[in-house]
Formats: C-alpha cells, sequence, structure tokens
C-alpha cells in the first residue's frame, strides 16, 4: 500500500530532490540548488540530493527501473517520505513511480503551483492561481484514471474509466470559465484604476525571487512588511508611496519574483498582475550579487520580461553586497554591467543612489508650470478634462505638474486662457 506522507503530520515531509540530468540540462547544479530552495519553500525536509544521467527516457517511468531501484534502496536508508523531481513527469510516469518506491512524487512544476496555492492572499491571486492549477490538471488529465476499469466498450459506447475522464474535463472547463468571468470584471476594475494613476510616476523593482526586492521597497518607502527568506515571499504585487525632498512623489511597486522555466500556465494567469511593470515608468532589476548564479538569474529575468513584452529596458541594482568580501570582484561585475547601482537593503547602503537614479528619471520625464493664483482655477478646469497632472499651491500661484508629453496641450490651453 502506498505509504504517502507520514501520519504525525507535526513532521515535514522528509525529501530527496532528484535532479534528472539530460543533453539539455545547462546547469544541473543550479536547477537542483534552486528546487531544494522550493522544496524547503514548501515547507518540505530536504535530506539529500540524487543526480541521474538520463540518456534515455522511458515512457512509462521516465528514468530507468535500474535508476528507480537504486532511488528507492536510497530512500529506505534515510527514511525518504517524498521524491520531487526537477522535470515535468506525465501523469502515467508519476503513477508508476509512486508504486514502484511505494512514496509520494511531485515534479519541479507540482511545487511551484502549490508554493503559489500557499502564498497568495488577494482576491486577484487566488482566481489566478486557482485557474493555473485548473489549466495544469486538464493537461495531465490524459492517463489520470488509467487504474479504473475500460470494460462494456463496445462500439459507440464508453468505458467507466473514460466517462470519469470526460465528466471531470466538463467540470473543469466550467470551472475554468466561471473563474474567467471573475477575472475578466477585474481586469475591467483594474484598468479604470490604472488609469486614475497616469498622474503619478511609477517605478516597478522586478528580479529574481529573494533577491531583496521586499528589502529595498523597505528602505524607499514607510513599508514594513516581515522579510522572509524564502522564495516566492512577496505573490502580490504591493505599490507604496515614496516621497523625495521637494515632496514630489513616486509609487514603488514591489512584485512576484522570476523563476528559471516558469509554468506556462502561470505565465497566461499571472500577465495581468505583472502588468504593473508594463505599465511602469522606470524598472529596477534587482539582482543577488552574492549568488553564484546572479548571472542565469539575470538572463532568466530578462527572458522572462521579454517573454511577457514588458522590454528589457531596466537598471541593474546588485544587491546584498555587504555579503561579498573582495573589492575586485564587485569591480569586474561593474565593468561587464556599467551603469549599475551596488547596494545593500540589510546595511541601507548606497540606498540614495537608487533614490538620485528615480529622480533623475522622473525629472525626465514630468516638467512643471508655475500659474498665478488669480489664473489657476481656469487653467486647471481646462487641464484636468485633457490631461492627468498634480497641483500644489502657494501663496501666489500654484505649481500645476505634469508629463513632458503633455506640454503642447498645457501650453495650447494657457494661451487660449490669455
Amino acid at each position: 500500500m502506498h505509504r504517502g506522507i507520514p501520519i504525525n503530520q507535526n513532521f515535514p515531509p522528509r525529501v530527496l530532490v532528484i535532479g534528472v540530468k539530460s543533453s539539455r540540462s545547462e546547469n544541473i547544479d543550479f536547477d537542483v540548488l534552486e528546487l531544494a530552495s522550493l522544496c524547503k519553500t514548501q515547507d518540505d525536509d530536504v535530506v539529500g540530493t540524487f543526480l541521474i544521467n538520463n540518456r534515455e527516457t522511458i515512457a512509462s517511468t521516465f528514468i530507468s527501473n535500474s535508476k528507480i531501484d537504486e532511488v528507492k534502496r536510497i530512500a529506505e536508508k534515510n527514511g525518504i517520505d517524498k521524491l520531487v523531481f526537477n522535470v515535468d513527469l506525465a501523469r502515467r510516469q508519476k503513477n508508476n513511480i509512486m508504486k514502484m518506491t511505494d512514496l509520494d512524487v511531485q515534479d519541479r512544476h507540482e511545487v511551484i503551483l502549490n508554493i503559489f496555492y500557499e502564498h497568495a492572499k488577494t482576491r486577484i491571486a487566488k482566481i489566478e492561481i486557482e485557474l493555473a492549477r485548473l489549466k495544469f490538471e486538464y493537461s495531465k488529465l490524459i492517463g489520470a484514471y488509467e487504474n479504473l476499469s475500460r470494460t462494456g466498450g463496445g462500439i459507440g459506447t464508453r468505458g467507466p474509466g473514460e466517462q470519469e475522464i470526460e465528466y471531470r474535463r466538463r467540470e473543469l472547463r466550467q470551472r475554468i470559465k466561471t473563474l474567467n468571468g471573475k477575472l475578466d470584471e477585474i481586469k475591467k476594475n483594474k484598468k479604470v484604476q490604472s488609469k486614475k494613476r497616469q498622474k503619478e510616476f511609477k517605478c516597478v523593482l522586478i528580479g529574481y525571487t529573494n533577491s531583496g526586492k521586499t528589502s529595498i521597497l523597505r528602505r524607499l518607502t514607510d513599508y514594513h512588511a516581515k522579510i522572509q527568506d524564502k522564495l516566492f515571499a512577496t505573490l502580490d504585487p504591493v505599490t507604496k508611496i515614496m516621497k523625495f525632498k521637494n515632496n514630489d512623489i513616486c509609487l514603488i511597486t514591489d512584485t512576484i519574483g522570476f523563476i528559471r522555466d516558469i509554468p506556462p500556465e502561470l505565465i497566461n494567469s499571472f500577465y495581468e498582475t505583472l502588468s504593473e511593470i508594463k505599465d511602469a515608468d522606470l524598472k529596477l532589476h534587482i539582482v543577488d550579487i552574492s549568488s553564484p548564479y546572479y548571472k542565469e538569474q539575470i538572463d532568466t529575468v530578462n527572458e522572462v520580461a521579454q517573454k511577457l513584452d514588458f522590454g528589457q529596458e531596466s537598471i541593474l541594482v546588485f544587491n546584498k553586497i555587504d555579503l561579498i568580501y573582495d573589492e575586485n570582484i564587485l569591480k569586474r561585475i561593474l565593468e561587464k554591467y556599467p551603469g549599475a547601482i551596488f547596494v545593500s537593503a540589510r546595511k541601507n547602503k548606497n540606498i540614495d543612489m537608487i533614490i538620485d537614479k528615480i529622480y533623475s528619471k522622473y525629472n525626465e520625464i514630468f516638467e512643471e508650470k508655475r500659474i498665478p493664483l488669480n489664473r489657476c482655477g481656469k487653467c486647471i478646469i481646462k487641464l484636468q478634462n485633457k490631461i492627468h497632472l498634480n497641483v500644489v499651491y502657494e501663496s501666489e500661484a500654484c505649481i500645476v505638474k505634469y508629463r513632458k508629453i503633455y506640454h503642447d496641450v498645457v501650453k495650447e490651453t494657457l494661451n487660449d486662457i490669455d
């Protein structure tokens, strides 16, 4: 009988991470280390890792029977409860490995979906995650009920297993349709909110998961969220106000961290959530410089951004420099990435350089016009019907701030009043 996760739920399942290396594997060490971190994020007890050179993919089990036997021996020796593979397994492959090892089995895809499901807090995130899980189940449904009898299959008839599959498909399609309807309604509201925010300067923090984006948001604003050393600790975008010294403001948004080979269902589901990035005036790409795989992480973020059509333009911010003890390393990285900013959010080091960069970009996009107080009323009424603007009143004048793209509109409106 399948043993599954231990009955005593006070203890997390003991996990063996399986890294299957193929000819397409570029960096198996990075893959396995990241998967182990993902497992820890879903509160697994990662006991160890096991690498397999896979010359040929087996249709029924993905890896050979001899390798499965070897994995089973290791698992029995170390009291393993669950196997987690770095590759996507077909339903049949997963079920067969479970039967042969008497262990629970997950693949990387499932682990990521589970983490997202557990971390979702807002209504839109919960809907998007549920949609992703349903689409994933729908795509894997073939073979899900192979253990059911398919008797009674004459011409034009269906066996009970096939009937069960078709029933579940219809159920999934209906639920997906319902959730898509709810999501469309939320999207309409988000568009209205987005229009209201057009008068503000928006900066977004992007980066690989656990690169320190939330820590930087805390330094730039009055955000006081607890910092967690976990992958995908931030799932829902968080927007806070940052004030410059002259009281101009900027909206800073911390977004979900990216990851290599993110499941396609999640990419599609989170397109609207990540639209914060697309609408931003400035993107700060936060990088964990202490990671030995920071180059791979930079490439991953750029690839995901390109796939989602967010563009490549962003400013690199290398975080966690307090963990680098060789100044020559920083010099070499600066030579490779000119214009990058080096900071430590934990030590509050060089954060002012980020603020200066944001304000510099702000001044490239916004301009202001000083209008005598006796003309402010008419000007503001006419301008507010045409563009988004901010108004600051002084004793003898009002200062109108607007995006430079509206310069001609403002000039024409003032001339009409004259």
